[in-house]
């Protein structure tokens, strides 16, 4: 606003900083303010200058901070009523003075930071202290810069302190040295980047391959424990069917032809129940024992 004003004319801000021009007039010993009709063409031209600055500020105003001011007479009103509106009473512009003084006096570059970035912050804050009344001076600001950069950048630093006057060195032409050297890293990193991705690709390919093999040796190794187990169980199998046949072989005994084929006795002999003659065609005895 103090800009806008000026470049019109200066006396206007003059006014809306100081306040209003008010024509006097001597009574007796005591100055008092002149009535309208008494008003010259001297004190007329001053008038003016009192709402060329109310006009300045109204159409500068969005609609929201003009209701806010639209009843104050003077430009000095509605300028101080600004001003407590955004920066505060006296004890709060101080109390973010503090605040925006601490942030400065910290203020790092942040590890993955740019310095373009880095740059924005710190004018940030500068910019804001020098709105509220704190002004820092450029040279001090360039050496805060400095100090802020990380420990991989001690190399241009120190090249920087060495090689410039910091007493004459301008912010821009500083932030410019800072950028191309973070360029020439980048690029140099780059190429860093893309052997070390090359590497890792080579490392997974190889580990891919290591993972194939083990899932076929696994796959294989499992196929042959399966042929294992099921060979072990068929000859589990096998031998008690072995077993049973020859219990039940041993329990029976068939003839032919007359001889004995039926189950024997407790003392192993076989029994004459289930034989039969083909001589009478009779059961329990043998031809030889046929009656005649």
């Amino acid at each position: 606003m103090k800009v806008y004003m000026l470049a019109n004319e200066p006396r206007p801000w003059i006014v809306t900083i100081k306040g209003p021009y008010v024509p006097m007039k001597v009574v007796g010993e005591n100055e008092v303010p002149k009535e309208e009709v008494e008003w010259n063409d001297e004190d007329l031209g001053k008038i003016m200058i009192n709402n060329k600055a109310i006009n300045m500020l109204q159409f500068a105003l969005n609609p929201t901070e003009f209701h806010r001011v639209s009843r104050c007479d003077t430009a000095k009103e509605m300028w101080d009523k600004l001003a407590i509106t955004h920066e505060g009473t006296s004890q709060v512009k101080e109390s973010k003075i503090n605040r925006l003084i601490h942030m400065y006096e910290l203020f790092k570059m942040k590890p993955e930071e740019s310095i373009q970035d880095m740059y924005t912050r710190s004018n940030d804050i500068v910019t804001n202290l020098k709105a509220l009344g704190k002004v820092y001076p450029s040279q001090e600001v360039v050496r805060k810069v400095l100090r802020s950069l990380p420990k991989n950048w001690e190399a241009k630093k120190t090249s920087i302190e060495e090689s410039k006057d910091l007493n004459t060195l301008k912010l821009d032409d500083l932030i410019g040295k800072l950028m191309t050297y973070e360029m020439d890293i980048q690029v140099d990193g780059g190429a860093e980047v893309v052997e070390k991705r090359k590497n890792v690709a080579f490392k997974a390919s190889n580990q891919n391959e290591e993972s194939e093999d083990d899932a076929n040796n696994d796959e294989t190794s499992n196929e042959e424990d399966i042929t294992k187990l099921v060979s072990k169980e068929v000859k589990k199998y096998m031998k008690k069917s072995l077993k049973g046949t020859s219990s039940r072989r041993n329990k029976e005994i068939h003839y032919s032809k007359g001889r004995i084929c039926s189950d024997g006795d407790d003392r192993g002999k076989p029994s004459k129940k289930h034989i039969k003659c083909y001589e009478c065609d009779k059961m329990e005895h043998y031809e030889m024992n046929a009656p005649n």
